[in-house]
């Protein structure tokens, strides 16, 4: 099992001390008398030094683990290999019928180690790229709003968490509208006609159709990102992601279909001409060259044919040439272009003879850092309010929002207050998820989420309270990969604590870790959701935790990926502690964190039986639940998988 760049847990959890040769925290080396296969003797290409760790069996040393890793992380090792085999395969030293791999001691180093692991954050750019002081963890984020232009309406009622927004649109931060997009239209349509009345727009009203041999077509916007360029499509994948490649061609026009590993844009059976309507706006009048595409592109980023304006037109006026500057005057330009086949492709325009820049920001298309660039503008120089809205986390204390343009906001339909720098503070800590609003005057041509080129990052204080369920259905928390801390307490006569009983967690995606009175007692990644809990618990108040860590899946959820997953995540439940002897009719009284249960609460209902072959089996239903978001790891601290941690550890 390798994992290059990133430290996995598990694998540290591995890498016992008998394979190491260096004595001390210094670092791990091969020990020249282990037999080992060739096919394991170096690192992949490209990841430099890489030491290999083995493990023989015997036991863990969870301290002198975390000291070694501190050790790789201080001196910049890119990554550890661990090689480990759980069947008969003769010749591996790490063959082990006992003790058990995966032990309930191993998880017990398994957490420890873990939590060191959390501290080896997104230094080098596992989770994102470029690395900055706002990424090296990953929390909380908003990353996708709902988005509506400000009305007269709107100005009074869209801070409101009351306001109805299920009819605005969706904006994924750093993508917004940068043409309209008429088509597609028959082969045989008349362009001459069509091009002559287009050309004359000085703008677009999407609400007016357009009608071409007697059919109405309508205007659609067409977004992209400047630095991703179509959403969920940046081009040609390998088979495990974007093997570092964004392609250039940001414009996408046919019917997509499956190519191996991209999606492919062919002709679609209505026909292959299409419109695109922009603007082009500056301050002062400028010349500017026209870049389109005219070759397949040489990084092999995509396969789809490659198309070329049919014709342009630039203030009314047709270019003739696309090889020569075109002239723009101070203010709008509208630019209409047409394409008569299916395809990618790009259509930039860029201030003549201005330099190439020097340095490109990885993962993104050579547009996105180049100043020269000229923004598109569907708005055709009209300025206007935006707003955006969503649901944030329990918790919510204040709010980073790095913005193209002028930024207000509130919580919960009150003011946030503008400590500057981009970051907006509650008048007042939001206990359950709340609604964040954003008024926006965005920049000319960053109109939609490209006004909020980066997540807008929440800032939470640890008293949140979330319900049980799936945590990817309440606003942010779909792109949330970390882990939520539920917790009750459980008051127990001494005759119900000094039986054996269960807890049973009824689902959980996708591992938890149970403490009782704050001792960790088990760790779960599979089912069945059900630990013991003999001797943890105790006559009166018992403080019931369960830790809960998802998968980088909802991470992925806006990531342009191929390999998303199911986004499901959290303590489903329903929560039930159990026990053959506990006596029917008895009471077991339960409360969140944070004061007595609700009135409507109470105690908890009366034990019931459940009967089965082997006997009566009382249940009690473990409610109500706490969680606490801010008191677990964001999964994105930590390389690899969803790992438990030991303690409690804010973001």
């Amino acid at each position: 099992m390798a994992c290059a760049r990133a430290m996995a847990a598990w694998a540290a959890a591995l890498a016992a001390s008998a394979g190491f040769a260096a004595e001390g925290p210094g670092f791990p080396s091969r020990d020249p008398q282990l037999d080992v296969l060739p096919g394991f003797q170096s690192p992949p290409p490209g990841y430099g030094e890489v030491p290999f760790w083995w493990w023989s069996g015997d036991a863990l040393d969870p301290e002198r683990l975390i000291a070694q890793l501190r050790e790789l992380k201080t001196n910049r090792i890119s990554g550890v290999q661990v090689n480990y085999s759980h069947h008969d395969t003769p010749g591996w030293l790490t063959d082990q019928d006992a003790p058990e791999i995966f032990s309930e001691a191993w998880w017990k180093v398994y957490a420890q180690v873990s939590a060191a692991c959390a501290k080896l954050d997104n230094a080098y750019g596992d989770f994102r790229l470029p690395v900055t002081a706002d990424n090296r963890t990953i929390g909380l984020e908003a990353r996708r709003f709902a988005w509506a232009p400000e009305t007269a309406a709107l100005a009074k009622t869209a801070m409101l968490p009351a306001t109805d927004d299920r009819g605005w649109k969706r904006q994924l931060h750093g993508f917004g509208p940068q043409f309209y997009v008429l088509g597609p239209l028959p082969d045989d349509a008349d362009t001459a006609a069509l091009d002559a009345e287009l050309a004359k727009l000085a703008g677009i009203d999407p609400a007016q159709p357009v009608t071409v041999q007697g059919r109405a077509h309508s205007w659609q916007p067409y977004e992209y990102s400047w630095r991703m360029g179509k959403e969920g499509d940046s081009g040609h994948q390998g088979y495990h992601g974007l093997k570092r490649i964004v392609t250039d061609d940001f414009l996408c026009l046919g019917r997509p279909v499956g190519g191996l590993n991209e999606t492919r844009y062919e002709a679609d059976k209505t026909g292959q001409t299409y419109y695109l309507w922009t603007s082009a706006t500056v301050a002062q009048a400028v010349t500017a060259s026209v870049e389109i595409s005219r070759a397949p592109p040489a990084d092999k980023s995509h396969t789809s044919p490659v198309i070329a304006p049919a014709a342009l037109y630039v203030n009314g006026a047709r270019v003739a040439d696309l090889a020569r500057p075109v002239p723009l005057k101070a203010g709008a330009n509208p630019l209409l272009a047409r394409y008569d086949r299916a395809g990618r492709g790009h259509l930039v325009l860029r201030r003549q003879g201005a330099p190439a820049p020097a340095t490109r920001t990885p993962l993104s298309m050579r547009w996105y850092d180049d100043p020269a660039v000229i923004p598109f503008d569907v708005q055709a120089g009209r300025t206007s309010a935006e707003w955006f809205r969503f649901l944030s986390a329990p918790g919510t204390t204040a709010i980073r929002v790095r913005a193209r343009g002028t930024v207000q906001a509130w919580l919960d339909g009150e003011p946030m207050a503008d400590k500057g720098g981009g970051r907006f503070a509650a008048a007042k800590t939001a206990a359950r998820a709340a609604v964040v609003a954003l008024r926006i005057v965005p920049e000319t041509g960053r109109r939609g989420g490209a006004a909020i080129p980066e997540p807008v990052i929440v800032e939470t204080d640890g008293t949140g309270i979330l319900a049980l369920g799936d945590w990817s259905q309440t606003g942010i928390l779909q792109n949330y990969s970390g882990g939520v801390r539920y917790g009750t307490t459980v008051t127990l006569t001494a005759e119900q604590a000094a039986v054996p009983v269960e807890l049973d967690l009824g689902a959980v995606t996708a591992t938890a870790e149970i403490f009782v009175n704050g001792k960790s007692v088990a760790v779960r990644v599979a089912p069945p959701w059900t630990v013991g809990l003999a001797g943890a618990l105790k006559a009166g108040e018992n403080r019931i935790e369960v830790l809960v860590y998802n998968t980088l899946s909802n991470h992925y959820q806006t990531i342009p990926s191929r390999y998303r997953g199911s986004p499901l995540s959290g303590l489903m439940g329903p929560v039930r502690l159990r026990s053959r002897d506990w006596k029917e009719g008895g009471n077991v009284t339960t409360a969140a964190a944070g004061g007595p249960p609700p009135a409507a609460t109470g105690d908890a209902p009366p034990v019931s039986p459940a009967g089965d072959a082997r006997g009566a089996v009382s249940a009690v239903a473990v409610e109500p639940i706490d969680a606490r978001i801010a008191d677990a790891d964001p999964l994105t601290r930590r390389p690899g998988v969803g790992a438990p941690v030991q303690g409690r550890a804010r973001p």
